[in-house]
């Protein structure tokens, strides 16, 4: 099921992890961030990245500045007791009835070889049909276990979503500490504005009208009836479609972070909408 394809890149540290080294170590618990000499616009492009994800590749810029004192690398494998191993690994979870209903929304699952970074991570793409491309990062030389402890955890990510409630209680708890921020996302003349940057002017006529209705009921699901009306207008029942849909917010997302905003601003609420959050 899953394929290979090597890679030297590697995604950024999400997650906070005991250690972050400059040489490579078999420990699944390290991060493997070579000790180059990195410039101030080296940093600068990868903050403006307008992605995260393991399945692109970061800012042309930023790679050509470490392309030569990266080695030219071979060809990685996959660990020798994988191939033997794989089968067997998917047989079980159909055996067990564990993750079948994960699996039917999978397209694919890609492995990335890798000597740098975390042992492993993964990343989720959805395809034109709406499935799930999954992009797992292997780093060499860890054993089979971690791959297969990523391919769980990926797949279990796709079974455990954060209720919209624990969010929703998550902010209303870090304001009353004290953390709540300044609202950021303004609607002002009918355009919306991150700070002192308008981001409707970088959106089409559709994502535009989208983000505005969002912003105007920050913290407030929008359904994706609501938004198909917006897309379709009269037309909405006859030409809805939640790809559609899914496929404009992800496009507006697109958009903002090409314009150096990171915050995820819509949260996608499954099996209802999505949300402006702050």
């Amino acid at each position: 099921m899953s394929r290979l394809v090597n890679s030297y890149w590697f995604m950024p540290l999400y997650h906070l992890y005991p250690a972050v080294l400059p040489y490579s170590t078999p420990h699944s618990k390290t991060v493997y961030f070579p000790d180059l000499p990195y410039s101030t616009k080296f940093w600068q492009a990868i903050q403006k990245s307008p992605h995260h994800s393991v399945a692109r590749f970061f800012p042309i810029n930023a790679r050509a500045e470490i392309k030569p004192f990266i080695p030219c690398l071979p060809l990685f494998s996959i660990p020798k007791d994988w191939e033997k191993k794989e089968k067997i690994f998917f047989k079980t979870f159909k055996e067990m009835g564990l993750f079948q209903q994960e699996l039917k929304k999978v397209a694919s699952i890609t492995v990335l070889l890798t000597p740098y970074g975390t042992a492993g991570s993964f990343h989720h793409t959805i395809n034109k049909s709406g499935r799930i491309n999954i992009f797992v990062t292997h780093r060499q030389p860890a054993s089979s276990m971690f791959l297969a402890q990523t391919i769980i955890l990926s797949l279990l990510a796709l079974k455990e979503k954060l209720p919209s409630r624990y969010l929703l209680d998550s902010q209303k708890y870090l304001k009353k500490l004290g953390f709540a921020q300044k609202k950021k996302l303004r609607l002002i003349d009918n355009e919306v504005f991150y700070e002192e940057k308008k981001i409707s002017q970088k959106l089409s006529p559709q994502e535009s009208e989208v983000l505005k209705k969002l912003a105007e009921k920050p913290n407030k699901i929008i359904s994706h009836d609501q938004l198909a009306k917006i897309l379709w207008r009269q037309n909405a029942e006859e030409k809805f479609s939640l790809w559609a849909v899914a496929k404009i917010i992800e496009k507006i997302r697109r958009k903002i972070r090409s314009l150096g905003i990171n915050h995820q601003l819509i949260a996608t609420i499954y099996g209802k909408g999505y949300q402006l959050t702050e």
